[in-house]
């Protein structure tokens, strides 16, 4: 009158292969399809392709110095001074980012992109804008007290516009 219970006998294997390969090989395969999407993105915006405009962007603080070495063209805003970065539109342009004293962060919201300026290293990327306009740009990072003022701007003009800003901003003293 007691209860019986009947188990089934329940066998128990060490290995199950086809399950252990596909748990490893899923996350692989993941792996490399997140490094090729990064690659196809992130390449053609480091490759630094040939550009007819250099722009040398100093931050320091608090303030910004876009310097056109080839065109004899220096910009310096602090603080209280917005300074403008010109650049032609639909051409490439190579940017040389430093930084005179700490790390700071050049951003620009509209082209959703941010690099570090950095004391003694030379950041150089190509910035390549396909519409005019100007657009804001500011420091990302904690940079000291007046931080919050560290603010740019870069215009995007037509390259009849860009000739004519070069040569009403030439400056025969800005080294090439």
């Amino acid at each position: 009158t007691g209860v019986q219970t009947c188990a089934l006998p329940i066998s128990q294997t060490q290995y199950h292969i086809p399950l252990e390969l596909l748990y490893t090989v899923i996350p692989i395969l993941v792996v490399i399809g997140l490094f090729v999407a990064t690659l196809v993105v992130e390449g053609p915006e480091t490759a630094n392709p040939s550009a007819p405009v250099t722009i040398n962007v100093n931050a320091f603080q608090w303030g910004w110095k876009f310097t056109y070495p080839t065109d004899h063209v220096s910009i310096v805003g602090q603080t209280t001074q917005t300074p403008v970065m010109v650049m032609p539109v639909n051409e490439n342009v190579r940017i040389h980012l430093t930084s005179t004293d700490v790390v700071h962060g050049f951003y620009v919201k509209d082209f959703n992109f941010s690099r570090y300026a950095l004391p003694g290293i030379n950041n150089v990327f190509t910035l390549r804008a396909t519409k005019t306009g100007t657009y804001f740009g500011q420091c990302t990072q904690l940079c000291g007290l007046y931080h919050s003022l560290m603010f740019f701007k870069v215009k995007v003009v037509s390259q009849s516009d860009y000739t004519h800003w070069v040569a009403a901003h030439y400056d025969a003293s800005v080294s090439s």
